[in-house]
């Protein structure tokens, strides 16, 4: 993905209800009801700091070394957001010209996706993370990303998803979507915290989900290479495209953070932790859903 910026502005959008971050601007948003999707494309369509980045670098890894990919450049933006405009053109206009297969990343909820999704039935990878961690790194995330005045403490995030107020729009709509979609053949549905389990085996279930043939020696490469360490590593390369676009310091990407399950327990007080646990209850239940608050 080429380099240089749009003109960004100073808060969030507005769209059909649902507020949007300044990289995902209506132009954008509007260009995906027209997107063309092909039908051996990959989406990863994850809800904010659930583990993006790193299924990302996970798809990418098997693709090149099953063949399907050139070999790795880490300074090119290998799963770019259908919705974002960061560089010199909007995502959608570089994804319409990149090769196949295209690995396309999305925040979007669903009624916001590209409608030839749902027609075509490419492959769809959906992470979902428990949300009182993805509270936590939200607001480390807000603190480093040019972001919403109102997101300046854990409290005031809590809030916002609670709500539904929060950038991108409803946590459990996103999530209760994909979990409900789960036995489609063209979507896998992965938890974060069974990731930081066993990620050798989360990594041999996307290889056989995208219908690739690794080798049990090249499976625990690709897990060694992409554990939540070694995925930072590589998120905070000073030439990273994305951080150029954000001016951002390396040494600071809020991409990828800890990454561990229950960081949570160290921001939340007690009265927070059990009004959001009465939240969560009330929007999961009866939807078999459940999370790993704890490692």
């Amino acid at each position: 993905m080429s380099q240089g910026g749009q003109q960004r502005p100073k808060s969030s959008i507005t769209y059909k209800g649902v507020r949007f971050p300044w990289q995902a601007p209506l132009h954008c948003l509007q260009a995906m009801e027209s997107f063309e999707v092909r039908p051996d494309d990959i989406w990863l369509l994850t809800y904010t700091k659930s583990g993006t980045t790193w299924i990302g670098d996970i798809v990418n890894k098997i693709l090149v070394n099953s063949g399907l990919r050139e070999k790795e450049d880490p300074n090119i933006d290998h799963a770019p957001y259908a919705e974002y405009h960061l560089y010199s053109k909007p995502n959608f206009q570089l994804l319409a010209e990149a090769p196949s297969p295209r690995v396309i990343t999305s925040h979007l909820l669903p009624q916001f996706l590209p409608p030839q999704i749902f027609v075509k039935k490419p492959k769809i990878i959906s992470v979902a993370r428990n949300p009182k961690d993805i509270v936590t790194s939200s607001a480390y995330h807000y603190q480093i990303i040019e972001a919403q005045e109102d997101y300046s403490s854990l409290q005031n995030i809590m809030d916002a998803i609670m709500s539904g107020k929060i950038i991108f729009g409803e946590w459990h709509t996103h999530v209760l979507y994909w979990w409900n979609k789960r036995e489609d053949d063209n979507v896998l549905f992965l938890k974060y915290e069974d990731m930081k389990t066993d990620l050798e085996s989360s990594i041999k279930k996307v290889c056989e989900f995208l219908g690739c043939r690794l080798d049990t020696q090249t499976l625990k490469k690709i897990s060694e290479e992409t554990t939540i360490d070694a995925t930072r590593k590589r998120d905070m390369k000073p030439k990273d495209a994305r951080l150029i676009a954000y001016n951002i310091d390396p040494a600071m990407s809020p991409f990828v953070r800890k990454g561990v399950v229950g960081d949570w327990k160290n921001h939340f007080t007690v009265a927070q932790s059990e009004e959001f646990d009465k939240w969560c209850a009330e929007v999961l239940k009866h939807r078999g859903l459940t999370f790993q608050y704890e490692a």
